[in-house]
């Protein structure tokens, strides 16, 4: 009986380098994929459609203001500005 290491020291330097250059290939060509991540907000989750945060009576569609409010509800949390005493 022929152990691993014997059947693979049989097999020819070429035959080894075309099996990782095609491995390699592989995977370079599965990553060149990109899939979609914006939420879409035609789905229908149990009876109820997908809205956008900033959609609501506060800030009525206006992205801008909603990014504005979270930039400025996050100031304080930033470590930078703590340490300074600003």
């Amino acid at each position: 009986m022929m152990s691993l290491s014997m059947a693979n020291a049989r097999k020819s330097p070429p035959a080894l380098v075309f099996g990782g250059l095609s491995c390699c290939l592989a995977l370079a060509l599965a990553a060149c994929g990109e899939i979609d991540q914006q939420a879409k907000t035609d789905k229908v989750y149990a009876q109820k459609l997908d809205t956008r945060v900033y959609d609501g009576d506060k800030f009525k569609g206006d992205k801008a203001k909603w990014e504005e409010t979270m930039a400025q509800r996050n100031r304080p949390q930033n470590e930078s500005i703590k340490m300074d005493g600003k």
